[in-house]
């Protein structure tokens, strides 16, 4: 037999939840009477003894709907899914300041939204293609803040995203003194308008209903991704020349150019597989480890040219293979990268393609600079 009566912190004195487990237990009854009866926890098999509640938990809420997903806050006593009112900064207030930090997985809904539908917001996923798990990145502690709608100037609608503020307070006036909540590649935690477009369809009513998406530039959307729609990253969508991206000198390069202005025309792949690789002899090395953000750049010397500049190193670049093996410049911050094509034992030369060349990746760099 099973129940799912609230139990109050009192009841439950001492004990833990885990971050994972349902806000409502789901608990033999038999293993309540100890509890009930004035016994300790401790009288029950170690098999059977029930999981403690946290301190940070609290079952007072009078909505208790929200217990399927979250806990609640002793100091604001609402759970982390409640609903936000807005997403534009100038009309946040005070009830639209959430604390995240720690959850695995939020629920974000809109107070204006038809049936209270709600969108799970994750910090991290990572999901193998082999068996097993996916993997959850926890918000991290200094997740309390505001949800809000982020337009790029002279960029399309679709390139704005929703993004976390990071606020000191509640009040909408510290707003513009936090920062922008990151990932650990150092790029925003964001999800483009045109990634709600495709797949977070709550979230895409909220910024169809404020104004950040109309209905026209969502069709315009759906024909330009074509069979691109299910590999929407927002770190890897560029729409412009000096966006930045993350690049991990172990692997290859992977990213989707979106078309600028009303031109027909569909995303683009750029795929630089061995953009990191140099030879030695007949074999092929990554030799360098880790990573970055980097941008494109058109070379100051002939304007057909593409180069590629390291603007910033988050884990310090490193040898994985011995310099007399491979030689080549490690990748330094604020400077071009060097390729090494050869293996003839030069320091190589900064990493280049011509826009004028016929093929996949020079159509998405002709793009990416404006030009057909």
């Amino acid at each position: 037999l099973l129940t799912t009566s609230p139990l109050t912190r009192a009841s439950l004195a001492g004990l833990e939840t885990p971050w994972d487990s349902p806000s409502v237990l789901l608990v033999p009854v038999c293993d309540l009477l100890p509890i009930f009866l004035g016994h300790a926890s401790s009288s029950l098999p170690v098999s059977r003894q029930l999981p403690k509640i946290s301190p940070s938990w609290d079952f007072s809420c009078e909505n208790k709907s929200c217990w399927s997903q979250f806990p609640l806050h002793v100091a604001t006593g609402r759970p982390r899914g409640w609903p936000i009112s807005t997403l534009k900064p100038e009309l946040l207030s005070p009830s639209d300041h959430l604390n995240i930090s720690d959850a695995h997985c939020v629920s974000l809904s809109f107070q204006y939204s038809r049936g209270k539908k709600s969108e799970r917001m994750y910090y991290r996923r990572e999901v193998w293609r082999s068996v097993g798990p996916r993997i959850y990145t926890p918000f991290p502690e200094e997740a309390r803040g505001f949800f809000y709608c982020a337009p790029r100037p002279g960029l399309p609608s679709l390139a704005s995203s929703v993004r976390f503020r990071c606020a000191p307070s509640s009040l909408p006036s510290s707003f513009a003194a936090g920062n922008d909540l990151l990932l650990p590649n150092g790029s925003p935690w964001q999800v483009l308008v045109g990634q709600a477009a495709i797949a977070y369809p709550a979230l895409r009513a909220a910024l169809l209903k404020e104004g950040f998406l109309t209905p026209q530039s969502l069709a315009e959307w759906h024909e330009r991704l074509g069979k691109t729609e299910g590999q929407i990253t927002a770190a890897l969508m560029m729409f412009g020349l000096q966006q930045q991206f993350p690049v991990n000198f172990a692997r290859g390069l992977f990213l989707h150019v979106v078309p600028s202005g009303t031109a027909p025309q569909r995303v683009a792949a750029l795929q630089f597989n061995h953009i990191f690789v140099s030879h030695a002899g007949k074999k092929r090395f990554h030799p360098f480890a880790g990573t970055g953000l980097a941008q494109f750049e058109v070379s100051a010397e002939n304007s057909n040219i593409i180069h590629l500049r390291i603007v910033k190193l988050l884990e310090p670049a490193s040898r994985a293979v011995p310099e007399a093996v491979v030689g080549g410049i490690l990748p330094r911050e604020g400077h071009l990268f060097h390729h090494q094509s050869k293996g003839n034992g030069d320091p190589g030369k900064p990493w280049s393609f011509d826009l004028r060349v016929q093929n996949n990746n020079g159509t998405a760099l002709r793009m990416l600079v404006g030009r057909s």
